[in-house]
């Protein structure tokens, strides 16, 4: 009689689509399995931090879909059985955010003399935005400069814009503007 040894069932990487997304992003996790005898079955349990928000019992997919309702460190725990084992694996983790959509200055342009200082103040939107941290920069520092704390130095006589822009997060093209003439 022929002898067949078959692998015990491993779980190779649970991985999700992606390791940080903004708020409302569906996030897919990936379960990758080797070895094993028959069909497989998953069982997902999703938590965020200690919290468990979501599980699905024993099913055929290798893979588990969910659009997260609140900021957080999600991780998905998967268990997987085959007609002989049961082994468990947490996939990575994946952190959801709530961006910054909006971002506005007092100022969008100013008059400065050469020495004198002024701090731009920004409204960023939402309020409860995850992180709020602006990257401030100088179109000629030549001219003027901009602290990470948004306060302009007057260097010498010109015309210098300043960019403020989220730091993480948001769309790349979120930012405003204020020109600043040195005289």
């Amino acid at each position: 009689y022929p002898l067949t040894v078959t692998k015990p069932l491993t779980i190779s990487s649970v991985t999700p689509s992606k390791t940080s997304a903004p708020l409302g992003t569906s996030i897919t996790w990936t379960v990758v399995t080797a070895g094993g005898s028959g069909a497989k079955q998953y069982y997902y349990t999703l938590y965020n931090g200690s919290t468990v928000v979501n599980k699905l019992a024993w099913g055929s997919s290798a893979t588990f879909t969910f659009k997260p309702t609140a900021e957080g460190t999600y991780k998905l725990v998967v268990r997987v059985k085959d007609s002989i084992t049961n082994v468990s694996r947490n996939s990575a983790v994946t952190t959801i955010y709530r961006p910054v959509t909006s971002i506005a200055l007092d100022k969008i342009k100013v008059k400065m003399t050469v020495g004198q200082t002024l701090k731009l103040i920004p409204t960023i939107g939402p309020s409860n935005a995850t992180n709020k941290t602006i990257v401030w920069t100088s179109s000629n520092t030549g001219v003027a400069t901009v602290s990470a704390y948004g306060t302009v130095k007057a260097v010498s006589a010109g015309t210098a814009v300043i960019t403020a822009k989220p730091s993480f997060g948001s769309p790349t093209t979120l930012s405003v503007k204020c020109t600043v003439n040195v005289i």
